[in-house]
């Protein structure tokens, strides 16, 4: 099952997932603490800024799935990315009172980071094996 093949149809499908996530959202900032029933944030440019990485996100997968043979440098900055995004959505959820609504708007997104994450480093492991001798 493991190939570079698939392997660059998960760099492409983490890719479109991030720009399928934020972009939209870049145009809903305004309406969207009312849509999911929260109080609007005091300071909206850090959701801009949120916005932007996850694009930037999206942009270094696909350079990735173009550039398999020499892109293992991003892969690990992208599972590191990745797993931090995890770690403080589930850390504020712990140690802030962070909103119900909040909580299941951002959950099923984390959960893909969690698994794109996975599979990231899951390339790291497989790339890193030698080549096959003839």
């Amino acid at each position: 099952m493991e190939s570079v093949r698939f392997y660059r149809w998960v760099f492409y499908a983490g890719g479109v997932w991030n720009f399928l996530a934020s972009v939209p959202t870049l145009f809903l900032v305004g309406s969207l603490p009312e849509m999911i029933q929260i109080d609007a944030p005091l300071y909206p440019i850090f959701i801009y800024f949120n916005l932007m990485t996850m694009m930037m996100y999206g942009f270094i997968q696909f350079a990735v799935a173009r550039h398999m043979d020499t892109a293992r440098p991003f892969v690990k900055i992208l599972v590191w990315a990745k797993m931090l995004t995890v770690a403080v959505f589930v850390a504020c959820i712990f140690l802030l009172p962070t909103p119900r609504g909040l909580i299941d708007f951002l959950a099923p997104g984390i959960a893909l980071d969690l698994v794109f994450g996975s599979l990231f480093w899951r390339y790291l492991a497989f790339s890193a094996k030698p080549a096959p001798t003839q």
